[in-house]
């Protein structure tokens, strides 16, 4: 039976409470990694969570300390996949309860499938919210079709992909799709944003479908959209390399700046390229 995995990089502290509602799904069928830069207040044994769930610490750096780097954090958290389909999650996202149920009969090894976020203003508060919010009644409000299951996927070739269609922050892919086009690509590091739109164009061009299932949705907690690391002094000494925090192990690279950034990315989907020049294998083999 096909494995899935949620997938999710945090620099932040994650509350108790944000962890648990992942106990929640009404299929018990996943597991789940979080790579974090920072200690967590918590201890996975302490949690009441009946689900597999491993937390690892960041091994990977840029020497230059760029307070972005998620494509490094994304290709190294996928270095230690072990299932057949990544749930890509954001850190501060809480997802459906029907989540892993309703994504089980639609899996396929060139499926992508997206869920529909919902924007809110409130902080987390407890399990009491999340029923409320989850309830029929409230979602049916908000104009979400909780019948909706079908996935749509098109005869012909899929149109092509607009920013707006797709965001990795809630997105199922498949595992053998992500090594075909080599994970994220980390020219993107240097600045914010483009890396999705890029990794959702290569995977169109490496045969992939994309779908909605009207079902599947997640809320968006409120949060600090970038976080500063200026003083982390972990991040190293001014250079042009990644390095491995655990191993002293280095690999010679230089992300883009934001204004090269644009570029690069026209160049790609001109193109119509489908392997990150720098992702997942190079990050594999640097953690080695």
């Amino acid at each position: 039976m096909a494995k899935i995995e949620f997938q999710m990089i945090t620099r932040r502290r994650i509350p108790v409470d944000l962890i648990e509602t992942f106990d929640l799904q009404t299929n018990r069928d996943y597991s789940m990694k979080i790579l974090t830069r920072v200690d967590q207040p918590w201890r996975v044994e302490d949690l009441n969570i009946d689900f597999p769930l491993e937390v690892i610490p960041q091994r990977l750096f840029y020497s230059t300390g760029t307070r972005y780097g998620l494509c490094l954090a994304r290709n190294e958290l996928l270095s230690y996949a072990e299932a057949d389909y990544i749930l890509v999650l954001d850190d501060f996202i809480i997802i459906s309860p029907w989540t892993v149920e309703m994504v089980m009969s639609h899996l396929q090894p060139d499926f992508v499938v997206r869920g529909f976020k919902v924007r809110a203003a409130k902080k987390w508060l407890g399990r009491q919210q999340y029923d409320a919010f989850f309830s029929q009644s409230n979602l049916m409000r908000l104009g979400h079709n909780l019948w909706d299951t079908t996935p749509r996927r098109r005869k012909r070739k899929p149109a092509k992909i607009m920013p707006e269609h797709f965001t990795t922050a809630y997105d199922l892919i498949p595992m053998g799709l992500l090594k075909k086009v080599n994970g994220w690509d980390m020219k993107y590091d240097g600045g914010w944003g483009l890396d999705d739109y890029d990794l959702g164009n290569r995977l169109k061009y490496a045969g992939a479908w994309f779908s909605r299932i009207g079902k599947i949705i997640c809320f968006l907690l409120n949060h600090d959209s970038h976080t500063v690391e200026r003083d982390d002094k972990s991040l190293g000494i001014k250079g042009c390399h990644i390095y491995n925090k655990k191993t002293g192990k280095k690999m010679n690279f230089q992300y883009l700046d934001h204004d090269t950034r644009q570029k690069y990315y026209q160049s790609q989907l001109k193109n119509q390229a489908t392997r990150a020049p720098i992702g997942l294998k190079e990050v594999s083999d640097l953690l080695k």
